[in-house]
């Protein structure tokens, strides 16, 4: 072998190495990135994993918290109704046994028979109505009409509170998850 083989094989040797070294300094270079992106990723994954965990409970207390205000109010108006129910029966029990009247105002007779309006009467002064007794069961049913409205009126008051209240508890909560 002469010498120029030897240098050129020594020359070729040592390139060899040199592109060996490189490449295994390079595969390791990927695999040392390729760890490092998936300890971000994993880090980025759990900080998520928090976050929707953190809302999640969140949302739950709100959702607590709406259902026993509207419990509250359904409680509430359920009492009302039983308060009100039972005022309406010791009436009509009273209406029954003739202890309260049930009347309507009538037009009044004029001196001498004729009849007069109303109206006519109280500027003449007089603020004595006459009034005419009604049928304790007709009376009760009348008044049974607008204790239906009533009812009604109460109903959708307490639902309008109820929407409210849900809606400024759930609009309260978002301006807290916007912060």
């Amino acid at each position: 072998m002469n010498r120029l083989t030897i240098v050129a094989i020594a020359a070729l040797a040592t390139l060899s190495s040199g592109l060996i070294a490189w490449g295994l300094g390079s595969a390791s270079g990927a695999a040392d990135a390729r760890i490092a992106c998936s300890a971000a990723e994993d880090r980025t994954t759990a900080t998520h994993a928090e976050a929707a965990a953190s809302a999640a409970t969140g949302v739950l207390y709100t959702e607590r918290d709406v259902r026993q205000q509207l419990d509250d109010l359904a409680a509430a108006l359920r009492k009302d109704f039983d308060r009100e129910r039972s005022s309406r029966a010791a009436v009509a029990a009273a209406v029954r046994a003739g202890a309260v009247r049930l009347s309507i105002p009538v037009a009044a007779a004029a001196p001498g028979g004729a009849a007069c309006s109303a109206a006519a009467a109280a500027s003449a002064g007089d603020r004595h109505e006459a009034r005419a007794d009604i049928a304790p069961e007709a009376g009760l049913a009348l008044a049974a009409i607008a204790d239906e409205g009533d009812d009604a009126i109460r109903q959708l008051n307490t639902c309008i509170d109820a929407y409210n209240g849900a809606r400024a508890r759930l609009a309260g909560e978002q301006l807290t998850e916007a912060r």
